[in-house]
């Protein structure tokens, strides 16, 4: 059992919990049981992004794990940061950050709303009862750490 510090953004925690129907005590002791599991793996965070390898601050002194998936069951995109400052005596050093990922990427194609196609699909599927078009969304890359299984997204199954 490791000790740490960790901050978990609030509106998280609410959101989950009244998504799934669950206690938020439940939702922190997840993220508190998936914390300790990153803390078995080995970091994966270990060189500074777009630095050279001939940079002399290409590699992290500090080990650091990040974490990037979905929610059990959901479509909420969470990330947790774990870093352990070996000069720190507070909690082993160990530090933790949950918070909420917005999800889009500015790079990738965002999906654009055409008001009078959606009313129009709505309409007909109350009025004539065709199916809604598929929107073929694509979700957001995932990060472990090695060892650990991915937080994938939680897809219902189509009812026939």
């Amino acid at each position: 059992m490791i000790h740490y510090t960790c901050s978990i953004e609030q509106a998280l925690i609410i959101a989950i919990a009244d998504t799934k129907g669950i206690e938020r005590y439940e939702v922190m002791a997840f993220f508190d049981e998936t914390i300790s599991a990153m803390s078995q793996c080995p970091p994966n965070l270990t060189r500074r992004q777009g630095a050279k390898k001939t940079d002399p601050d290409y590699n992290i002194p500090i080990p650091i794990w990040v974490l990037r998936g979905y929610y059990p069951g959901t479509g909420i995109f969470f990330k947790i940061t774990l870093i352990h400052d070996n000069t720190s005596t507070y909690n082993n050093g160990m530090f933790a950050k949950v918070h909420h990922l917005n999800m889009h990427n500015l790079w990738k194609d965002r999906v654009h709303l055409d008001a009078e196609a959606v009313r129009r699909a709505v309409a007909e599927k109350e009025l004539i009862g065709h199916d809604l078009p598929q929107m073929e969304l694509k979700p957001q890359r995932l990060m472990t750490p090695k060892g650990m299984k991915p937080f994938r997204l939680y897809t219902r199954k189509k009812k026939r």
